[in-house]
């Protein structure tokens, strides 16, 4: 869940072993919704609220 004073969070270049990818996080009225952008080489995400 995002902070009240945020509607959106994107974070870019997240690195994961040798994997990149970017995120998106967006409010969706009571929930954040989260997406992957942009992924480079092979890793698994698994998004648990």
């Amino acid at each position: 869940m995002l902070p009240p004073s945020l509607d959106r969070l994107v974070v870019r270049d997240l690195k994961v072993g040798g994997a990149r990818l970017d995120l998106e996080f967006d409010r969706m009225g009571e929930t954040t919704a989260c997406r992957v952008t942009e992924q480079v080489d092979s890793v698994q995400v698994t998004i648990e609220v």
